[in-house]
């Protein structure tokens, strides 16, 4: 190894049968139409800058145009304040910060050998900040350098857990380390479920685990992109912990633990056949039984900045939090294998954001406390609650004071300050509570003082189906009081007809509407206050035949025309609307109703045929390269001297010559002839006698209705014609 140093759904064509024939709409079925989000819709933004604005660390790569491609893993270590990166072409490289506000290129670390030994992918370091780990993708090999030498100590073999993989660009792809500390503290549990609260190895050990994130694509829309989580010996031999499924949005491409939070970031890099799927999820290492398996704990999950095009392969954030529970740096790094606009960016505007909680709008008398002291939540830019940091809350208006103004944030990353004294003067009084670092602050809390000598009246009303707190009627309350009002029952839905609460309006005094269904106000005179609500109908569709519909199964406004669109089958086509229809246009594939009130509507779908009646539908399945359905009707392609309509209705099979409607056997006595024939479940045959075969039989049946056996060959036994020879026919009815 060589070291070296750098510096700075269309809508189908309408048929009608060549010859019209009544159809037979046997069942209708409702459409069921899904309303709602995706599974993609779960996903949140990106919280942090743009791509493109982040700063571009590309330029401090090895010379020779390494980074123009192959950049993958990332590593940061808050310990020595170095950015670690790996290439897998074969280079890994430490930057350092350079003491102006960036970064410079600390080493570059050269890897000797062939292709399939330099497929550098993950890398990070465990409580030995001279040793640098690396993963080497299509090896399947953890392997140990040393950074000052950087000499090769030791490896690890992975292949017999993960396996090989015929495509190079699958295998083990990102890397973590999980200290012990954070094994016990977050109860992770192995592969069998029980609780592995540190290494098995001791002193021999790495004081921890490793997890390996797996890159391998069994479809395009599926992957086995697992996290493996390995014990390593310092001989170079390991133990298997558990393999455990994550939200399986792609595979599972880069790692990076955050000591402060104990939270596990996990990238996945995008599957091409769906919309952009860089995503990071985010997981606290817990899990649950799945299968044989286990599965991380999903607790949010962030698009990934950048375009589809990017192959995002690199993940390592800061912590969130310093050693001195201050807020950290609120960075992150990302690689970008391909590089075309970065390889590597720094991200640093993540915000760290201070909201309220609890005890915001609130009302009590002169130098009283409030009932819920005032707390505030803070968390990373990823959810991640962050404990221990300090919040200091102060009056900002109306007198008053506060006790334990400096609180500090519990596991939930709640703070709440010990108790709100408001003033004298009745009015409003305001509080605000703010940390360093943190964003969006500061956050104000208002309540007012109530004016005991002064009464004000809230009258409050609405419809007699509404349910609300306080309920209808008069209020008397001290000038000031704090009325926070809410519906309790919206939606109301009855036989098709559904009351949605929308807003309130009050006359008289000042409010602020939190929601359709929730009103906040100070009393400061006397007032009204009236729910307003909003009538819908329910539309529904129904469908007979082979066919969908759209724009049904939904609450619609009053008053309001909806758009309903059928869609045929391949073997179908529409024969119009019908139920409770309103207005011309009913042969139309889409048809706008007035909802006047709850309708619901027929789609009526017949099957497309040929001229002799012979389904479309019926002929694919047997003829499925065709698209000819008038010559496949007509063909014979069994030999069996029956053409495939003919054999539609007696339920044969046209590509087999031994199905068949046929004589099996036949024998005459001198009263009675018995015969057999091979017969179709759910078909009925008519026997027709004549004495010869010259001219027409006649039109009186021997017998009809005679149903197919359950064997396949049905028999009749019937009087014969005074003893002259019959000729016997049998057709289907």
């Amino acid at each position: 190894m060589a070291d070296s140093t750098s510096t700075t759904c269309p809508l189908l064509p309408r048929h009608k049968p060549l010859v019209p024939r009544p159809i037979l709409l046997l069942a209708a079925a409702l459409v069921a139409i899904r309303l709602g989000s995706t599974d993609l819709a779960a996903i949140e933004p990106w919280p942090g800058e743009a791509w493109n604005t982040a700063s571009n660390l590309t330029s401090l790569g090895p010379g020779g145009g390494w980074w123009n491609s192959d950049l993958s893993g990332a590593y940061w270590n808050p310990a020595t304040r170095r950015l670690w990166l790996a290439n897998n072409s074969g280079v890994f490289t430490m930057l350092k910060e350079n003491g102006a506000g960036g970064f410079t290129n600390a080493r570059n670390y050269f890897v000797s050998g062939v292709s399939t030994q330099r497929d550098l992918e993950g890398i990070t370091q465990a409580s030995n900040t001279n040793l640098v780990y690396l993963l080497h993708e299509r090896m399947n090999v953890i392997r140990e350098y040393t950074v000052s030498s950087g000499a090769t100590n030791q490896s690890w073999n992975l292949s017999s857990l993960v396996g090989l993989m015929p495509d190079p660009n699958d295998g083990t792809e990102g890397i973590a380390f999980i200290p012990d500390s954070w094994l016990a503290a977050s109860g992770f549990r192995d592969g069998n479920g029980d609780l592995y609260p540190q290494s098995a190895y001791g002193a021999n050990g790495l004081g921890g685990i490793m997890l390996v994130g797996v890159q391998h694509f069994t479809n395009a829309l599926t992957t086995t992109g697992y996290v493996y989580a390995v014990d390593l010996h310092t001989n170079g031999t390991w133990k298997t912990v558990g393999r455990y499924k994550t939200a399986s949005r792609g595979d599972s491409c880069d790692l990076s633990f955050d000591p402060s939070t104990g939270r596990l970031h996990i990238l996945h890099n995008s599957v091409n056949s769906q919309p952009q799927t860089n995503t990071l999820e985010i997981t606290d290492l817990t899990s649950t039984a799945c299968g044989s398996d286990r599965q991380f704990t999903t607790l949010y999950e962030f698009k990934m900045p950048g375009t589809f095009s990017q192959n995002l392969e690199g993940f390592a954030v800061t912590p969130a939090l310093t050693s001195s529970n201050t807020v950290g740096d609120k960075w992150c790094f990302i690689t970008d294998d391909v590089g075309d606009d970065g390889a590597l960016r720094w991200f640093r505007q993540l915000p760290y954001p201070v909201s309220c909680n609890a005890g915001n709008y609130q009302s009590a008398a002169p130098s009283t406390q409030v009932a819920v002291p005032p707390s505030v939540l803070v968390r990373d830019a990823f959810h991640t609650p962050l404990t221990n940091l300090a919040v200091t809350f102060s009056v900002t208006c109306g007198g008053g004071s506060v006790a334990g103004g400096t609180a500090t944030s519990g596991p939930s990353g709640i703070a709440t300050v010990g108790s709100w004294t408001l003033g004298t003067t009745p009015g409003s009084n305001t509080l605000a509570a703010n940390g360093a670092g943190l964003s969006g602050g500061p956050v104000v809390f208002t309540a007012f003082v109530t004016d005991p000598a002064k009464t004000n009246t809230l009258v409050i009303a609405g419809p007699a189906y509404g349910r609300c707190s306080p309920g209808y009627g008069i209020l008397t309350n001290h000038a000031w009081t704090v009325i926070q009002a809410a519906v309790t029952n919206s939606p109301v839905s009855a036989q098709g007809t559904q009351f949605v609460c929308t807003a309130a309006s009050v006359t008289g005094n000042s409010f602020t509407q939190a929601s359709p269904t929730n009103v906040m106000m100070a009393l400061t005179s006397n007032a009204t206050m009236t729910w307003r609500w909003a009538t819908n109908c329910w539309v529904a569709a129904l469908t007979n035949g082979e066919g969908t519909v759209s724009g049904a199964c939904a609450w619609v406004s009053l008053g309001s025309n909806v758009t309903l669109q059928a869609f045929t089958s391949s073997y179908s086509y529409f024969a119009g609307w019908s139920g409770d229809v309103s207005g011309p246009g009913t042969g139309d594939v889409s048809y706008a109703v007035t909802m006047d009130r709850a309708r619901t509507l027929v789609a009526n779908f017949a099957d497309q045929r040929t001229s002799n009646g012979t389904p479309w539908r019926w002929l694919a399945q047997h003829y499925p390269d065709t698209t000819d359905y008038d010559a496949a009707e007509s063909s014979d392609s069994d030999g069996d001297r029956m053409m495939a309509r003919e054999e539609y209705r007696a339920g044969t099979d046209p590509t087999n010559a031994l199905s068949l409607l046929k004589m099996t056997a036949a024998r005459c006595t001198t009263n009675l002839f018995i015969i057999s024939w091979s017969s179709v479940t759910g078909h009925t045959y008519t026997l027709h006698g004549s004495t010869n075969l010259t001219g027409n039989w006649p039109a009186a049946a021997l017998t009809s209705g005679v149903p197919a056996d359950i064997s396949g060959v049905t028999t009749v036994e019937n009087a014969s014609t005074s003893g002259t020879p019959a000729f016997i026919r049998v057709s289907i009815e």
